[in-house]
C-alpha cells in the first residue's frame, strides 16, 4: 500500500516536473498523518504555490508573490513549509533564523 502511494506521488511529481513547475505538492496521504498530530492544521504555509490547489490546511499563506523568505514568521506558532525545490536551503536557513528570534 505505501509503495503504491509512493509510486503515485512520484508519478504526480514527474508530471509537474515535465510541465516545468518547481513546486511539488505534499501528498494528501502524508498530510492526513500530519493532521492527526495537528488536527486544526497550520497557522501559516510559508511557501504556498500560486494557482494550484493544495491539501494543506493553513489559516494564512505566503506565496512567491509575498515571498515568505522576506516576511516575518513571528506570531505563527504552527508553520508548514514545503519549499520550492530549487530553494530549499534558503527556507531552511530562514526557519533557523526565525527559531532564534523566538
Amino acid at each position: 500500500m505505501a509503495r503504491n502511494r509512493l509510486f503515485q506521488t512520484r508519478k504526480h511529481q514527474l508530471k509537474k516536473e515535465e510541465l516545468g513547475l518547481n513546486e511539488w505538492m505534499t501528498p494528501p496521504w502524508l498530510l492526513e498523518k500530519i493532521y492527526k498530530i495537528f488536527p486544526s492544521g497550520f497557522d501559516i504555509d510559508v511557501a504556498s504555490p500560486v494557482g494550484i490547489d493544495t491539501a494543506v490546511k493553513a489559516s494564512h499563506c505566503f506565496t512567491h508573490v509575498e515571498n515568505g523568505l522576506e516576511q516575518s514568521w513571528d506570531g505563527f506558532p504552527i508553520i508548514w513549509c514545503n519549499p520550492p525545490y530549487n530553494d530549499i536551503e534558503s527556507f531552511v536557513r530562514k526557519a533557523f533564523l526565525e527559531m532564534e528570534i523566538t
